[in-house]
């Protein structure tokens, strides 16, 4: 005995030997032919009785199963050929030679719940068989059910899409620190088993202000062919924005999938802390004047306007760029009007329509005094006085080597007396 699988299929009629059961049902039937082999591998079309049988898996090339004048139809080949065990019409097969046999079948079924055990539904989800071939992607009906059947045995797995992470980028790299607020950030999710252009939606909020209709923008992007969703977006502070930094939070959608990124600090705009490098400084020398300018982008300008404190009057202006949230510039000084010393400056920094003022700096000019007596020799310890403009004295003394130097430019203008009636000079 010889058998051969095969499925009947559209099976028209009451064909004998086949109940109304087994006609409906595309199950595998077992042929059995007496001692022969059996019949043709692959062939297209039998012909059961005048009903049509489709793709029958037979192991010799093709048959026709013919109604004899006398007795039940047979099964007879449409070619003939020498070999063992060869199909030929005087052992052909009847229809109650077709003994029905079912396959073994199979069903798997998945229940997806959350954690309070509601269902889970409309997630996209890849079904895999027992060799890890995807059999099936969808997605997952509401109901959270899944079922499949007429499978092989053996063990099924379900693979649910999910987000398995959300972060801020810059230059594709994570984001850290009070960033400016100019800056173009990248929001960055990657997803696993959700297939490449699916629709993705971004949201970004403020911090603890994520309510409906509060988004500060919305964003919509597509799944790649890594998974990966970005978007661009750069941070505009508005007017519920004040203080020194604020701090931002996105979330993400597909379909049902949802992620929500850390928070993300930026630094609103401002410029403080403005000084100089000292709180006096000599004509003639170098001072640098610094303010930290949070909140800017590298390489915006600051514009800086020194001014007399006694006049308001402007002396110089420079510029100079952010760089890494602070900007410096130097200025050798001068003595911004001879004839009228100014004694302290002070200086501006702006930029963006923000702005700042510095502390005073003193500004001193050494003024130098050598008295010395009819013989040419230093007057050593000579009290000197100094009145000034303004109506004010001071009193000083001269070194061993008859010097008085000053670092008040006001000495320039003011009328030296000495004790004694000696010669005196100004150098």
């Amino acid at each position: 005995m010889q058998p051969a699988d095969f499925p009947s299929a559209n099976v028209d009629g009451a064909a004998p030997g086949l109940d109304a059961a087994q006609r409906a049902d595309p199950a595998w039937w077992h042929v059995r032919r007496g001692e022969a082999a059996a019949l043709a591998l692959n062939a297209e079309a039998w012909r059961l009785d005048g009903h049509e049988i489709a793709a029958l898996r037979l192991r010799d090339p093709g048959a026709e199963l013919d109604r004899p004048a006398q007795g039940p139809p047979r099964l007879l080949p449409l070619v003939a050929r020498e070999s063992t065990g060869a199909t030929s019409a005087g052992n052909a097969v009847t229809p109650s030679q077709l003994l029905p046999r079912r396959a073994e079948t199979h069903w798997v079924q998945f229940n997806v719940v959350d954690h309070r055990g509601n269902p889970v539904g409309g997630l996209p989800y890849r079904l895999l068989d027992p060799g890890a071939s995807v059999l099936e992607k969808d997605t997952l009906p509401m109901s959270g059910k899944l079922r499949k059947d007429g499978i092989e045995p053996g063990s099924y797995t379900l693979e649910l899409g999910e987000l398995t992470a959300a972060t801020w980028q810059v230059d594709g790299r994570v984001a850290s620190g009070a960033l400016p607020v100019k800056t173009t950030l990248s929001l960055a999710v990657t997803s696993a088993h959700v297939p490449p252009g699916t629709a993705a939606k971004f949201k970004v909020f403020r911090l603890y202000d994520e309510e409906p209709g509060r988004a500060l923008a919305t964003i919509d992007a597509k799944v790649g062919g890594d998974g990966g969703v970005q978007a661009a977006y750069t941070f505009t502070p508005g007017d519920a924005d004040h203080g020194r930094e604020v701090a931002l939070i996105y979330s993400c959608t597909i379909g049902k999938l949802w992620i929500k990124s850390p928070p993300l600090t930026m630094a609103l705009p401002a410029l403080r802390a403005a000084r100089w490098n000292a709180g006096e400084v000599t004509v003639g020398d170098t001072a640098t004047l610094m303010v930290l300018a949070p909140g800017f982008a590298d390489g915006e300008n600051v514009h800086f306007t020194l001014f007399r404190t006694d006049t308001g009057a402007a002396v110089a202006e420079l510029d100079a760029p952010v760089l890494g949230g602070a900007a410096e510039t130097s200025w050798t000084t001068v003595d911004p009007d001879p004839k009228t010393p100014a004694s302290e400056l002070n200086f501006e920094a702006a930029c963006s329509g923000l702005a700042t003022r510095s502390r005073t700096m003193r500004l001193l000019d050494d003024v130098e005094f050598v008295f010395e007596g009819d013989n040419g020799r230093p007057l050593a310890d000579v009290r000197v006085l100094l009145k000034y403009t303004d109506g004010t004295h001071r009193s000083f003394k001269t070194d061993s080597a008859g010097v008085l130097r000053l670092t008040d430019p006001r000495a320039r203008s003011a009328r030296v007396e000495v004790a004694e009636a000696e010669e005196l000079s100004e150098r």
